[in-house]
């Protein structure tokens, strides 16, 4: 009888220890800079320069600055390797991963809607040869689409900053960095579809 009451008097010992090592390590965790509180660094190598990819693809569309008109290509390029990440993420990072990434990628949705039937109705596609016409000047509106998905893409990278900085949450930062680059495909989808 006495090795068991010694045996639980040890346990709750050991349970008690380890509550105050949590509740420390919360106390240490609170005076960590955000990104030192992220777990799995390596989803912030590709999430976060393609997160940022799109904004400059959005640039790029809507100024016509011809020296970053392959960022298009490389978006669509990176494509496959993003569902993977965001693929393999949804099952190691769970709900709140894949909450702020469905959310946020189906947001864009009535964007992308937008773009597809403004280049439908408004869209050219001329490579001047000779002989041809060339295209008309664009309607009135007709920017607004792209203006609208630059707004969504710094508005979600802006929540993104805030849900590490402020809730302290990184899963949800990586879910609205990979849905931010995916929203930006799903409207580059849209934008070439109605064009041709």
């Amino acid at each position: 009888m006495r090795k068991t009451d010694n045996g639980a008097h040890n346990g709750s010992k050991t349970n008690a220890k380890w509550e105050q090592f949590q509740t420390d390590d919360e106390k240490d965790s609170l005076n960590l800079t955000p990104i030192e509180l992220i777990e799995n660094k390596r989803h912030l190598i590709i999430a976060l320069p393609a997160s940022i990819l799109p904004l400059l693809t959005g640039i790029a569309l809507y100024s016509d600055i011809e020296v970053l008109e392959a960022l298009p290509v490389i978006v669509c390029l990176m494509s496959p390797l993003m569902l993977i990440g965001a693929l393999t993420a949804m099952v190691k990072l769970g709900s709140e991963f894949s909450n702020s990434f469905v959310i946020g990628t189906f947001l864009s949705l009535p964007i992308s809607i937008w773009e597809y039937f403004n280049q439908a109705k408004n869209g050219c596609l001329s490579f001047g040869f000779p002989g041809s016409e060339g295209c008309p000047p664009d309607p009135p509106g007709y920017h607004l689409p792209r203006v609208a998905i630059l707004c969504f893409q710094t508005l979600i990278l802006f929540y993104a900053y805030f849900a590490l900085v402020d809730q302290r949450n990184w899963r949800r930062m990586y879910g609205l960095l990979y849905a931010a680059y995916f929203s930006f495909f799903v409207y580059l989808l849209a934008y070439v579809t109605g064009l041709w």
